[in-house]
């Protein structure tokens, strides 16, 4: 009779106990996985809830900054070409003029995504 793998589990945790009993139960089926939760969760589960609506309120809250500085863009690094599609070109050809004008109006609309409009 063919083992399945409840047995083969089973010799493991019995072969190397530190290495897969963290894994596996004695009888060789799985232990669930561990849960996660929060530092901070704790603590308020420890103090009653009506102690916590009889605490002083502080106010904090984080900080947003949601001011945006606007700048002039200077682009010194790279030179942004868009470049003229002619009469009679080849597919070849075509679609690298395309794929370059392409790619330098996504990088144009980022740019003015990212500091606004500017000349």
């Amino acid at each position: 009779m063919a083992k399945k793998y409840k047995d083969y589990c089973k010799e493991a945790v019995t072969r190397d106990p530190k290495t897969y009993s963290s894994c596996f139960n004695i009888d060789g089926s799985r232990k669930p996985p561990p849960r996660m939760t929060g530092f901070s969760s704790k603590i308020y589960k420890e103090i009653p809830k009506q102690e916590l609506k009889n605490m002083k309120k502080d106010g904090w809250k984080p900080e947003v900054n949601t001011t945006r500085i606007k700048t002039r863009t200077n682009i010194t690094s790279r030179s942004i070409i868009i470049l003229k599609m002619p009469k009679s070109v080849s597919r070849k050809v075509y679609n690298r003029i395309w794929m370059h004008n392409n790619r330098a109006k996504q990088y144009l609309k980022k740019l003015k995504e990212k500091n606004g409009t500017s000349i």
